[in-house]
């Protein structure tokens, strides 16, 4: 989606990690998104920054060593009172933190350069073992942001999360039946995926195309 006119009317936005947080935070600038989400800020919904989205959020974006740009310093969107400063040495861990609003345990990864440090004192995760506080939040946890890939990939906090969208729109909260891990929806997408082929490709048809090109290329 590249036009914010589009997306008028949602309750979540979620600004995901890329590779050029710079590069990307000018596009969605010459695109007009930051006024956008500013004003969805402002009507009291919901956003979540993860990774490089986390750093666009923040207060400052520091280059000090010109690891993505040319650029030293950059504003970012202001939503979270948080500094991320970018150095050579890239990232790259698995990990596994609690939530601390539910103590739900959301496992996942980080791959940045950013360091990220937080002035306002509302981190939303703690690491383990070490206990290390992760992420930041504002306004009572409607806008919130994390290093942590995979954030939505356990099944408790995911509809943890959604269940307080649910509550703040006067909902029903979602099931338990929506309660599955991702890697089991996803094996059933497959599956399902895989019987649509066999009961509508003449896959000895297909076998036969792939075998006679194979002769041709000898």
């Amino acid at each position: 989606m590249e036009d914010p006119r589009e997306a008028h009317g949602l309750d979540l936005l979620c600004l995901p990690g890329n590779k050029s947080t710079i590069a990307d935070l000018a596009w969605l600038r010459s695109r007009g998104w930051d006024h956008f989400i500013c004003t969805h800020r402002a009507a009291g919904k919901f956003v979540v920054g993860i990774c490089a989205g986390y750093q666009m959020i923040g207060r400052q974006i520091d280059d000090p060593e010109h690891v993505e740009s040319d650029l030293s310093t950059v504003a970012g969107l202001g939503l979270l009172d948080v500094i991320t400063v970018f150095e050579g040495e890239k990232i790259t861990t698995r990990m596994e933190a609690t939530a601390r609003c539910s103590n739900l345990l959301v496992p996942g990864y980080q791959i940045h350069c950013g360091r990220i440090s937080s002035l306002s004192g509302n981190a939303i995760f703690e690491t383990l073992p070490s206990a290390v506080l992760e992420g930041a939040s504002a306004d009572s946890g409607k806008i919130i942001g994390t290093s942590i890939h995979g954030l939505f990939y356990t099944p408790q906090f995911r509809r943890h999360f959604l269940n307080t969208i649910c509550v703040e729109k006067g909902l029903e909260p979602l099931c338990s039946g929506c309660n599955q891990e991702a890697s089991t929806v996803r094996s059933s997408a497959y599956d399902r995926f895989a019987r649509l082929l066999r009961d509508n490709l003449l896959i000895s048809a297909i076998v036969s195309m792939v075998v006679v090109d194979l002769v041709r290329l000898r």
